[in-house]
């Protein structure tokens, strides 16, 4: 059958192409019309720019030609003989590509039902809250501590979100009056960054001095990484959140120092090392992550709406992706709307 997909072919050309799919279904697959599909401004677009590592190599992950995707919300049409728990009609949520139709593999791919209570696009944007959570698995948590996390994209919005639900004192840091203003929108309390000269002395402030229990780089900037390690406090924690991608010279000697003398832990947090599917006995799982944010955003704790500034059709690929890369301040979460869907409530 004959499908739409997007694809970049190269360094900042990307097109809505005609592809093929099989006629027939798997016995372990699903076949889903695509509902709502939700971007990501690190990943999709360090493949589109060129500087995710590899792209101009054949046979590596995100290698051009690539069909992007990251948050996937599709309505289940057909169903392999071998598929169990899942019935004609239901929304599910993936991780699969941005096309009109799409084959899961269920024994090989992750795919959650969508609660009703739910819109598509909610559910597809609450795809970078999976990635937020990362941040708290890895973290050394307990209730009352100060975690500053610095960038509030869509990634950054949601951690703060996190650990303030998780009972965090949290301290907010963009340079951008934009995303500080829908930080606040989101119900993050305490947010800084307007005077970038004062950043240190108004988290210093407000920890007594000692530099934050947890310190966040929600950027995936490796010069982020190094301006944070000194506002960390001894015995604290500086979790990667971000993917740092792009080259990055300078003196470290002084980050190593500070990490080695004052005994701080740094961490990664790449949400994919963790299982896909629950393991059970109340172990992190991106499964289980995704059913909590399910009930998190249900309840009214946690607010992906007002990070989903553009609903545009696929047709408008290479606006979505240049908004994202060029105006910041106005495109702040984009979804593609692939057919009749739910509106944000």
């Amino acid at each position: 059958m004959q499908i739409q997909e997007v694809i970049i072919r190269g360094r900042r050309d990307i097109v809505l192409a005609t592809g093929e799919l099989p006629d027939t279904v798997g016995s372990t697959e699903l076949r889903l019309r695509t509902l709502t599909t939700f971007i990501s401004a690190g990943t999709e677009l360090s493949i589109y720019l060129g500087t995710h590592p590899g792209v101009d190599q054949p046979g590596n992950w995100g290698s051009w030609p690539w069909v992007p995707g990251y948050g996937h919300i599709g309505v289940v049409e057909e169903i392999g003989e071998q598929v169990q728990g899942f019935a004609r009609g239901d929304r599910l949520f993936s991780f699969s590509p941005h096309r009109s139709h799409h084959l899961l593999n269920v024994a090989t791919t992750l795919a959650v039902k969508v609660p009703d209570a739910l819109s598509d696009v909610t559910a597809a944007a609450a795809r970078m809250a999976v990635v937020a959570y990362a941040g708290l698995h890895v973290a050394t948590l307990r209730v009352g501590m100060t975690v500053a996390i610095f960038g509030l994209g869509a990634v950054g919005n949601l951690c703060a979100q996190l650990f303030q639900i998780a009972g965090c004192r949290v301290v907010a840091v963009d340079l951008s009056p934009g995303r500080r203003e829908l930080a606040k929108r989101c119900g993050i309390v305490d947010v800084i960054g307007a005077d970038v000269d004062d950043i240190d002395r108004q988290i210093r402030d407000r920890t007594d001095g000692r530099g934050a229990d947890i310190t966040i780089d929600a950027v995936g900037d490796s010069r982020v990484i190094q301006q944070i390690i000194p506002l960390t406090a001894t015995h604290g924690q500086v979790i990667l959140l971000g993917s740092p991608r792009v080259a990055f010279t300078g003196e470290m000697t002084q980050s190593f120092r500070d990490i080695h003398f004052r005994m701080i832990t740094l961490r990664g947090a790449l949400e994919w090392m963790s299982p896909r599917k629950d393991p059970g006995f109340g172990l992190p799982s991106i499964e289980r992550n995704i059913n909590t944010i399910f009930r998190q955003i249900a309840d009214g704790r946690l607010k992906v709406d007002p990070l989903v500034s553009h609903q545009l059709p696929p047709s408008q690929i290479r606006e979505a992706y240049e908004g994202l890369l060029n105006d910041r301040e106005h495109f702040t979460g984009v979804a593609l709307t692939w057919t009749a869907n739910r509106n944000i409530a």
